[in-house]
């Protein structure tokens, strides 16, 4: 793809454009989460079986797609197509073997690359507005400033979807509907929060990261607390190490903030720990992880289905909606299934089971290559940008390996095709960086 230093614009109406094309860059990043909680909230208080969420999406989906079919990035489209004629394939053997319900798996499977379509229009409008990447980062955190701030109100109003005042948890999701999901993404948009905090050292920036990390703390995932904890204090370390031209702070501002912080933290994680004593589920939860695997239970049912079918099925999959009732039927007297079944919650398992091997390597390849591809620029260049998005592929993958959630969400696709935008085009945001400078 061309580079952004390269693109050229109308002089005349330039303020003009760059408000237009942030507009969209906000409607397609941030604005989603008014989406997200307005879909709870008809969900789950009014009763009307419809997703205003899926309608928003779609819309975005099907306003990229001309972007997507006209690049010139022809080996975009290649991996594209791959993806679709496996799954086309896919659907043919399930047919054959009854075990297709195409309408389901037509909404999984557009789930999943939601991200590939959008990306192309991301980049698109940041190259035609000359957009910089602090600003296309800049909406990812307001959708979880926002989302954060929800769940902090619905902590202390009591409104939403409620999992306080209970022997089984404590905290609130707000009006979203997946927790795990939500809690993934936040992680995200926090460490890219804490990011701009650091470089830019405002209140604004300040009160986003305080926001989002009260969120993440009352979501009461074990992704979200120890994530939350576990990021700001490595970041704190890794301040130290930078100079002003990274981290527009002083030497001594780092570490004032950083004993500060530090107070705070270890007095939230004393918190943390007597909120979690009192509640007998949650205690559970976080004990089972010094012994055993988070979906132990989930990950051995879906080995042994996978390792007692017939081989077409581990090369194309029995699809989603036949995988969840095989796995299911293994969990009955040891976890609670619904009449679909269970999914796995760990995401090779998830798209091994509903896909077979090879669309699940095809898939799984983008993500692991865009880490390396981030780790190696970081190793070879110690720049602090790289670094947080390094953490946030970081995290986005192991999520994805031990908890789900990942790969085939709606919500965390929202945030990550800002990590995937940066990573991808890297050095076009590098030269337009210098050539502002310039």
């Amino acid at each position: 793809m061309t580079q952004l230093s390269e693109t050229k614009t109308d002089s005349h109406p330039l303020l003009f454009n760059i408000n237009s094309g942030k507009l969209v860059l906000f409607l397609m990043i941030a604005f989603p989460v008014v989406i997200d909680l307005l879909n709870g909230f008809i969900t789950f208080f009014i009763g009307l079986d419809f997703s205003i969420g899926v309608l928003y999406r779609g819309l975005i989906f099907v306003c990229s797609l001309p972007v997507f079919i006209l690049q010139k990035d022809k080996l975009w489209k290649l991996y594209l197509l791959i993806i679709t004629g496996l799954w086309i394939l896919s659907c043919i053997v399930w047919a054959g073997s009854g075990m297709l319900q195409l309408t389901k798996e037509f909404m999984l499977f557009i789930k999943m690359i939601y991200p590939f379509i959008i990306l192309p229009m991301l980049f698109y409008i940041v190259k035609k507005y000359r957009i910089d990447i602090d600003y296309v980062i800049s909406c990812s955190v307001s959708y979880c400033a926002i989302a954060g701030a929800s769940i902090v109100f619905s902590l202390i109003t009591g409104l939403g979807i409620e999992f306080s005042a209970s022997k089984y948890s404590f905290g609130a999701k707000s009006f979203f509907v997946a927790q795990n999901d939500i809690g993934l993404s936040m992680l995200i948009g926090y460490t890219l929060s804490l990011y701009l905090f650091f470089k830019r050292f405002s209140f604004m920036y300040f009160f986003s990261t305080i926001m989002i990390m009260a969120g993440l703390i009352g979501l009461s995932t074990r992704t979200g607390i120890m994530g939350a904890i576990g990021v700001f204090i490595f970041l704190m370390f890794a301040i130290m190490f930078y100079s002003k031209k990274s981290v527009k702070i002083a030497y001594f501002t780092k570490v004032f903030i950083f004993s500060f912080f530090a107070v705070a933290v270890i007095a939230g994680t004393v918190k943390v720990i007597q909120l979690i004593s009192e509640y007998e589920y949650m205690l559970t939860k976080f004990q089972a992880l010094t012994y055993e695997h988070p979906r132990q239970n989930l990950t051995q049912a879906a080995y042994n289905r996978i390792t007692g079918r017939h081989w077409i099925y581990n090369v194309f999959g029995e699809g989603m909606t036949h995988f969840k009732l095989e796995v299911g039927n293994r969990l009955i007297g040891a976890y609670d299934v619904s009449e679909e079944g269970q999914p796995v919650e760990v995401d090779y398992l998830d798209l091994m089971g509903n896909y077979g091997l090879i669309m699940t390597l095809v898939i799984l390849i983008f993500p692991v290559l865009l880490f390396f591809k981030i780790f190696m620029n970081f190793i070879l260049n110690r720049d602090f940008r790289d670094l947080i998005f390094l953490i946030c592929i970081s995290l986005f993958l192991v999520h994805s390996t031990l908890a789900g959630h990942a790969i085939i969400s709606p919500l965390v696709a929202t945030n990550m095709v800002v990590v995937y935008l940066y990573i991808l085009h890297r050095k076009s945001f590098k030269a337009e960086q210098k050539s502002v400078v310039a």
